[in-house]
């Protein structure tokens, strides 16, 4: 049907949106490339479905970022691509370069509200304004993850071509009948509840709360499982009710979650991307038929009030409402609901596709 390029900064092996994307493009039977910048072999995303190019790396950031770019720039000079999709504001000028070419469909597609992320300090920030305001309007469309981020860029850009693909998680390829490690049983958790959190370990995940409301039970534990700078503040912890074990791809993960009963979600809105977010890792739990125990974010409160798969959790005595919810079985049928009416093809085909 025709080659597509996807250009992302930093693909690592647990980066879900950039794999749902290149594999379900391939599975409509495009040939799917995808670049980024230099990581080291141990830490590369790998797919039978596409195939990844890694810049090279020299031990220099600056020197990094160049390589990457000449990357890009020799992909784009060497091939003809039907679809470019830039997907960090930080490669959005190369749309001005895929124009040169012609007959390139460019897409823009922000994971987040890039102009307002969590990491970006204030010349961070003015920088992505400036570098959107430049190129937005050179591309052929924006696809985003969230209603309220699409009306945002709607309103400050002017833009009609934006369109949303909720980051829902994309399971064909994962076989449900086919058992992995069983996390609760290979950690040793011996609470009668178990929650999860998986993801990056860091600042404003709301990892502070969760360590706060299950030590606050005795009969309640967690696992996290991801990776990040907190990783090691986690380990040794099994007497305050608190695993903690390695990042797993997400087909491996979703098999490996026997035993346990609710995910946590409690994203801190820290930044406007964050306030505005539809978190993936929500999306996850209800895939994984597993109550959601969230933080008050108006697009996410906006689903739950639809399909009622979880509850907002701000204080312990709001856990402790929550859990007695999931003990009667309060979310079974909001979930069910969803996974029967909501799944990653149809928001492809959807945002990507049919548009």
């Amino acid at each position: 049907m025709g080659k597509v390029l996807i250009v992302f900064p930093g693909i690592h092996p647990f980066h879900s949106r950039i794999r749902k994307i290149a594999e379900s493009f391939a599975r409509k039977g495009f040939e799917v490339e995808c670049v980024s910048a230099f990581r080291s072999p141990s830490d590369r995303m790998h797919s039978e479905f596409f195939k990844i190019h890694y810049s090279k790396g020299y031990g220099h950031r600056s020197i990094d970022w160049l390589s990457f770019i000449c990357l890009i720039l020799t992909l784009l000079y060497r091939n003809r691509y039907d679809i470019l999709s830039l997907n960090s504001v930080s490669v959005l000028p190369f749309v001005a370069v895929a124009q040169l070419k012609g007959k390139t469909e460019v897409i823009y597609a922000p994971h987040e509200l890039e102009w307002h992320k969590n990491s970006l300090n204030v010349f961070s920030r003015q920088a992505a304004k400036i570098l959107e305001l430049c190129f937005i309007h050179k591309v052929d469309r924006v696809i985003v993850v969230g209603h309220i981020i699409a009306r945002l860029y709607c309103l400050r850009y002017g833009l009609d071509n934006c369109s949303v693909c909720r980051n829902i998680p994309d399971i064909r390829s994962v076989d449900m009948n086919n058992s992995g490690i069983n996390l609760v049983e290979t950690l040793e958790v011996k609470e009668s509840l178990v929650g999860v959190y998986w993801g990056i370990l860091a600042n404003g995940r709301g990892l502070e709360r969760v360590i706060e409301y299950t030590s606050s039970m005795n009969d309640v534990g967690v696992i996290f499982v991801g990776f990040g700078n907190f990783y090691g503040s986690l380990e040794g912890r099994q007497n305050e009710g608190i695993y903690v074990s390695p990042a797993m791809e997400m087909g491996s993960l979703f098999k490996s979650l026997a035993g346990i009963d609710f995910g946590f979600c409690l994203i801190e809105p820290t930044c406007m991307s964050y306030y505005f977010s539809l978190p993936n890792k929500a999306f996850e739990y209800i895939t994984a038929s597993l109550p959601v125990a969230m933080s008050d974010l108006p697009e996410l409160e906006k689903l739950n009030s639809k399909y009622r798969f979880g509850e907002k959790v701000d204080d312990i005595d709001s856990f402790r409402n929550f859990l007695s919810k999931i003990r009667a079985g309060d979310f079974l049928k909001g979930i069910k609901t969803f996974n029967e009416h909501e799944n990653w093809e149809k928001e492809f085909e959807t945002a990507w596709i049919k548009y």
